[in-house]
Order: C-alpha cells, then structure tokens, then sequence
C-alpha cells in the first residue's frame, strides 16, 4: 500500500515537474515570440524608412535629369544662336570686304 503510495507520489511529482517544465518552455517561447515581433516591427521600420529614402533619391534623380534636359536645350539653343550671329557677322565682313575691293579697283 505504501508502494502504490509512493509510485503515485513520484507519478504526481513528475507530472508537477513536466508542466512546470511545459510552462518554462511556453515563457521562453512567448519572450522569444515578443523579440522577434518587435525585431520585425523594427525590420519593417528600416524598410520603410529606406523605401522613403529611395523615392526622394529617385525624385531628386529626375529633377536633375530634367534639369540637365533643359540645360542641355538651352545650350543647343544658344549654340545655334551664336552659330547664326558668327554666319550673320560673317556675310557682314564679306560684305565690306566687297565694298573694299571695289574702292580699291576705282582707286
């Protein structure tokens, strides 16, 4: 009788010990379960952080490549400006030039 007492009391024993056991593990696993929630929360905060930080890059990117557009035509612009002006002074001088050497022929 006193057997079955103790082997009942050792079976309760153990039974205590592995639920507290279980119960351990479940904590370590719902601690670890918070870090890695918070971890991903802080994941997901970089990323977002980071996308923001790409969409200006890009933004800024295509500012500066219309910019560069706009320079480069104004640019185009003004060197066929200049390029109409050297032609224009060009036919000028041909002109006097013209003038000259019909004064020289009469004198």
């Amino acid at each position: 009788d006193s057997d079955m007492a103790l082997t009942f009391h050792d079976t309760s024993y153990a039974r205590i010990q592995r639920l507290l056991d279980i119960q351990f593990h479940q904590k370590c696993l719902t601690e670890a379960s918070e870090r890695l929630q918070a971890a991903n929360r802080a994941m997901k905060l970089r990323i977002e952080g980071a996308r923001t930080e790409s969409d200006s890059a890009q933004r800024k990117l295509n500012q500066t490549r219309q910019m560069s557009q706009k320079i480069l035509k104004i640019s185009r612009e003004s060197q066929a400006d200049l390029e109409a002006i050297r032609s224009a002074l060009c036919d000028e001088a041909d002109e006097w030039q013209e003038q000259l050497d019909k004064r020289h022929q009469i004198l």
